[in-house]
């Protein structure tokens, strides 16, 4: 099988299960090994996400909230965004109603700021980082804006659902009495 025209994911996945001259019965048992254990790794990490406890300080409600969003793997990117807004200094540019058009500058020695605006009201926005936009995750540049404007919990708009806690339920949790041909 080449990759040739396709992902490279379909070759990485394969690597370490089958060399080259792979005859067909052997390829579909083999396969089926390897999704088994794909399948057992996706498990311990959804129990490890919905049942581990994270640490976090009792001074950050933002994290607290994060905790009991996102997968852990998800959190531990937050957390290191967390951890930088201590580099950052908002200042405000702008006010329009409720909308705050603001920038946010780096204090450390770097010569870095990003463009924000956001709705207070309506606790939705964007940041010229565009993190959110690439990743699905807010930026230190967002989490410092939550923080001055006193917001204790991740705004719905700033949660992508594809990295919350549960997400994969349904592959657990579906009853095949209830899949019909026709749907497939």
């Amino acid at each position: 099988m080449s990759s040739a025209g396709r992902s490279e994911s379909t070759t990485n996945f394969f690597n370490g299960w089958l060399p080259i001259t792979t005859g067909l019965y052997s390829f579909v048992t083999k396969y089926e090994a390897a999704l088994i254990e794909v399948y057992e790794r996706e498990s311990t990490e959804v129990f490890t996400s919905e049942y581990i406890y994270r640490l976090v300080g009792p001074h950050q409600a933002l994290l607290k909230d994060a905790a009991k969003i996102y997968t852990r793997t998800m959190f531990q990117k937050l957390q290191d965004q967390f951890d930088q807004v201590v580099c950052f200094v908002v200042i405000k540019r702008d006010v329009e109603g409720n909308v705050r058009q603001l920038t946010v500058k780096s204090h450390s020695g770097r010569a870095e700021s990003f463009e924000l605006q956001i709705d207070l009201e309506k606790l939705d926005g964007n940041c010229g980082s565009k993190l959110f936009e690439y990743v699905g995750l807010p930026c230190c540049h967002l989490l410092k804006v939550f923080s001055k404007y006193d917001i204790l919990k991740i705004p719905k708009a700033f949660i992508m659902t594809r990295w919350t806690i549960g997400t994969n339920k349904f592959s657990r949790l579906y009853d095949e009495s209830q899949l019909e041909v026709d749907n497939l």
